[in-house]
């Protein structure tokens, strides 16, 4: 009986070490992505407005708007290790209703502090989560502040 209870209050003790530290923190920045996609030879430019968490160990998430020439469309993601997966639906122009799906990895940030994160992305797109590469390819600058 006396091994039980010291065995619970060595677990109370780390239970209650634990509680007061804080969890890790996302990293929450507002992103103007910048950039084009190459489709068919054809160079179209674009523009992403969206919400970027990172967490300390590189995961995350992207969700917000997109423009390009007479379109919008909403943008939603994840990221792991410099490497993102985004889905982006048309909400207008020619092409509603249809989704893309990008593949892009990120350099780390050309400038960082505080209130400021810029930095570079390039990878592939297509028409299915399964294929991300047929479509084409894209970079983009992205300009983040907090």
């Amino acid at each position: 009986m006396k091994k039980m209870i010291f065995l619970a209050l060595i677990a109370a003790g780390l239970l209650a070490m634990n509680c007061g530290k804080p969890a890790a923190q996302a990293q929450v920045w507002k992103c103007d992505f910048k950039g084009s996609y190459t489709e068919k030879g054809t160079d179209t430019p674009f523009k992403w407005n969206v919400t970027w968490s990172v967490m300390p160990d590189e995961k995350g998430t992207i969700t917000g708007e997109s423009t390009e020439e007479g379109a919008k469309s909403t943008t939603t993601g994840t990221c792991d290790a410099k490497s993102c997966k985004i889905s982006e639906t048309y909400t207008s122009g020619a092409e509603a209703g249809k989704s893309f799906y990008w593949l892009g990895n990120y350099t780390d940030a050309e400038t960082q502090n505080e209130n400021v994160l810029i930095t570079t992305f390039s990878g592939t797109f297509g028409p299915s989560e399964a294929d991300r590469t047929s479509g084409g390819t894209w970079s983009a600058k992205a300009d983040c502040k907090r």
